[in-house]
């Protein structure tokens, strides 16, 4: 199921996921995907009947990105701490 929007300044389609392909975007097993919505840390799929649940794919990638974008913020915080230690042993050498 897609929605189509045919506006030129409109947002571009909205697919709906069902959970095989959303654990092909996230890279994790269904049952972790459904233990990390139970924890709230994955949003929750929209139910379309009483057994038919799909994921907006932007909420997904979204989702994703800000894996990515904390992932990276670790990186750079470690990074921050690595230059710092590097600047005290060689001051510490410095001075002896």
């Amino acid at each position: 199921m897609q929605l189509v929007s045919s506006s030129p300044g409109a947002t571009p389609r909205e697919r709906l996921l069902p959970i095989e392909q959303v654990t092909d975007l996230v890279g994790l097993k269904k049952s972790k995907l459904y233990e990390m919505i139970r924890e709230k840390r994955f949003p929750e799929p929209l139910r379309l009947g009483t057994r038919t649940v799909r994921w907006p794919e932007t909420r997904v990638r979204a989702w994703v990105a800000a894996r990515i974008a904390e992932a990276d913020a670790a990186e750079g915080r470690v990074q921050v701490l690595v230059t710092a230690l590097k600047a005290q042993i060689d001051s510490a050498g410095a001075a002896q």
